[in-house]
């Protein structure tokens, strides 16, 4: 009975003492995380949430945070929710980089943004201090006017929402379909512009009288 109060009291106090160690970076909550290399990294494989001081929020099924050089990694089931930026993103492995403020995803990613932008991609690099979402991975990008383009090779400003794309095929509303090698968008504004451009347009374009 002695030794087991003692193990709950030296958890307790370990759990108190990396809160505090920690709390200027992150705030970690989970059943069980190990304290390992004289504090200098935090594991789990139990669940966890973790709150960054930049307004970020992370929950997963695995997590190790290296307190040195300021990198976490975080797997399995994993959801980013940047509440500053009202951005969420799902895949299933991550390495944040406080330093720079730089979130990297690995294998399938979502990206939701302000609930009306969706973003299907692998391998993202998020860029919070620079407001810049890229990959140079087959991506599609559907936006609240019922546009959807792909491409492999984008760069996103998150807070201007102008998108800069190479090699974009672009079905719009009316499925109209266009080509377009070198791409410029302001997503917000539903505006489109490029070079090299191919246009095939759909028999409901032509029934719009719009377009007339």
């Amino acid at each position: 009975m002695t030794k087991k109060i003692l193990f709950i009291f030296l958890s307790i106090f370990l759990f108190l003492t990396y809160n505090l160690s920690f709390a200027e970076d992150f705030y970690f909550e989970g059943d069980e995380i190990e304290i390992i290399n004289n504090g200098e990294i935090l594991k789990s494989n139990k669940g966890v949430q973790i709150t960054s001081s930049s307004g970020v929020v992370i929950t997963a099924q695995e997590f190790e945070y290296n307190k040195k050089n300021l990198e976490l990694s975080v797997n399995k089931n994993v959801l980013v929710n940047d509440k500053i930026n009202n951005l969420i993103i799902k895949t299933n492995r991550i390495k944040y980089f406080k330093n720079t403020e730089q979130i990297q995803t690995f294998e399938d990613t979502e990206i939701e943004i302000e609930k009306n932008i969706i973003i299907t991609t692998k391998n993202l690099i998020y860029s919070r201090n620079l407001n810049e979402i890229k990959s140079k991975y087959k991506t599609r990008v559907r936006d609240s006017y019922e546009n959807s383009f792909i491409t492999d090779d984008f760069v996103l400003n998150t807070s201007s929402k102008v998108i800069k794309a190479k090699d974009v095929t672009l079905k719009d509303s009316d499925g109209n379909i266009s080509y377009f090698k070198s791409f410029f968008s302001n997503i917000k504004k539903n505006e489109f512009y490029g070079k090299d451009i191919k246009m095939n347009f759909s028999n409901k374009s032509f029934g719009n009288s719009l377009n007339e």
